[in-house]
């Protein structure tokens, strides 16, 4: 068998005893709502297709990753992987919080236990990651657009 990247295939999928007593608790958790390219990219991570990610990249990571375009564990990384939320909402929050992820219609979709909370430069990112600032670049635009600065 063909070793995953990062030597460890990654299986965050709970299993349906623990998913169904988080259904039943719901009410208990802060939520934040993600759009349909966020969902995909928690899929990606629930299921392994970023293995060795386990979840969303904390400062260290995306830091190393623009930089170097390595993980901090000094695996290679493309591309950093971040959960973006408004400066306002992400105020709620605080290190081992646990929130539950919703889908746009407000389907629970995940349980985030939150490792880290930070700001990044948006222009800083795009550059590094897109090697250009032009506004016309897909990536450029969506990165400019988003939300915490």
């Amino acid at each position: 068998m063909i070793q995953p990247h990062g030597g460890t295939l990654i299986n965050k999928l709970l299993p349906e005893v623990e998913r169904q007593k988080i259904l039943g608790e719901l009410e208990e958790f802060e939520k934040v709502t993600v759009d349909s390219e966020t969902w995909s990219i928690i899929k990606s991570i629930a299921y392994g297709v970023f293995s060795p990610l386990e979840g969303f990249m904390n400062r260290n990571d995306t830091i190393h990753v623009l930089d170097e375009m390595y993980l901090e564990s000094n695996i290679a990384w493309p591309f950093p992987i971040i959960l973006d939320v408004s400066e306002e909402r992400a105020s709620k929050f605080s290190a081992d919080d646990q929130i539950i992820i919703a889908a746009e219609d407000e389907t629970p979709i995940a349980l985030l236990k939150v490792q880290d909370i930070y700001t990044y430069n948006k222009t800083d990112f795009a550059k590094k990651v897109y090697g250009t600032l032009d506004p016309n670049h897909p990536g450029v635009k969506k990165t400019l657009a988003k939300k915490i600065f």
